[in-house]
């Protein structure tokens, strides 16, 4: 495993790309392929087939999905699978080869995807966010009542709760939406958090509910995270 960043430094330090990617590959509990990319000035090729999901896109978003998909390849070069399209299905989750599943995560510059066998796992999904960058006006989206304790005495400085729990459940709803098919909001997912190891368990509470294990980390000024 990994990362496909535009490499190290010309003095063979790691990029952050690389070092996230690296460190979101140890978090599964099983193989998995995984990329990294900072796509700020970049532009990478797309398909035919998935020129069509960013059709009339502004450039920005144009980046993103190219880096994703740039990545995805990437990932699932690493488990042996041939360089092909990922193109969007009419819900714009990615189609991912016969044999494969995956999951694609940006902020606002640097792009992660992870692969995996399907024979590995059911379902997976990652995330990346900047700390710093929920802010306490979504508190009420994000957390359940049940988890608002976390939030009792913050103060500067402290663990940044608020994007931990948002990166979380994005995490887990990755994982969830493959399986499902179904939209939810935050308050249908409630999170069993072990900071001493940075396990997480993601309870889905629709009907037919799921439970998701995960594991997360701090990649210097990013908290990634993994479920499956």
């Amino acid at each position: 495993m990994n990362s496909q960043d535009a490499a190290s430094d010309e003095f063979g330090a790691q990029t952050p790309a690389d070092t996230c990617a690296e460190l979101l590959g140890k978090l599964f509990p099983r193989p998995v392929g995984v990329a990294a990319t900072s796509f700020n000035g970049a532009n990478y090729p797309l398909f035919p087939s998935e020129e069509n999901a960013v059709a009339g896109a502004v450039e920005k978003r144009r980046r993103e999905f190219a880096a994703g998909r740039y990545c995805a390849r990437r990932a699932l070069s690493q488990l042996g699978f041939p360089t092909v399209a990922i193109p969007s299905a009419p819900d714009r989750s990615p189609v991912w080869p016969a044999g494969a599943l995956g999951s694609v995560s940006h902020d606002s510059s640097l792009c992660v995807a992870v692969a995996a066998r399907r024979t590995a796992f059911r379902s997976i999904g990652v995330d990346i966010e900047v700390i710093g960058a929920v802010g306490p006006e979504l508190a009420d989206v994000i957390l359940r009542a049940d988890e608002r304790h976390h939030l009792e005495g913050w103060r500067p400085g402290d663990t940044d709760w608020l994007t931990l729990h948002f990166c979380l459940k994005e995490a887990a709803y990755k994982a969830f939406y493959p399986l499902c098919g179904q939209i939810i909001d935050f308050q249908k997912m409630h999170l069993s958090l072990a900071p001493a190891d940075g396990h997480f368990r993601a309870f889905v509470t629709v009907p037919g509910a799921l439970s998701f294990e995960g594991r997360y980390a701090v990649c210097g000024s990013r908290i990634i995270a993994a479920a499956w």
